[in-house]
């Protein structure tokens, strides 16, 4: 995914703050509140803070890639649920009984806050996409 941070072109707007400006639209349209777009993000409410002050000057060069990765995670998510089922928000915030959620919600799987719960909810989506399931 994005392992590294890339350099901005020359009025360019800044890669980072864009996926995070992505972020914070999926995270309106699933309607969730800052302690749960927190632990998807893996930071903390302070960096959050910080990083809303500045995707406003379009700044947010110094993101690490862990953190653009579950940004793309998370998109790569809800376009992909979106894709698979009729009504992706639906079926992220609906009980599933697949093993991978074990009668949670997709969303409680992502929300544990790892990066492994973001990749296998990827992982089950396109696998559901190829009509395994």
């Amino acid at each position: 995914m994005f392992a590294e941070s890339i350099p901005a072109m020359p009025g360019a707007a800044d890669p980072s703050a864009l996926a995070f400006r992505t972020f914070l639209a999926v995270a309106e349209r699933l309607a969730l509140p800052v302690r749960e777009r927190l632990a998807l993000l893996g930071i903390a409410k302070s960096t959050y803070t910080v990083w809303l002050k500045r995707q406003e000057q379009d700044d947010l060069r110094d993101v690490d890639g862990d953190k653009l990765d579950r940004m793309a995670l998370v998109l790569g998510i809800y376009e992909m649920a979106g894709a698979v089922f009729p009504d992706g928000v639906a079926w992220l915030t609906r009980a599933n009984r697949a093993p991978a959620f074990q009668g949670r919600r997709p969303l409680d799987r992502m929300l544990d806050g790892r990066m492994e719960d973001l990749l296998e909810t990827l992982s089950y989506l396109k696998t559901a996409s190829m009509g395994l399931f």
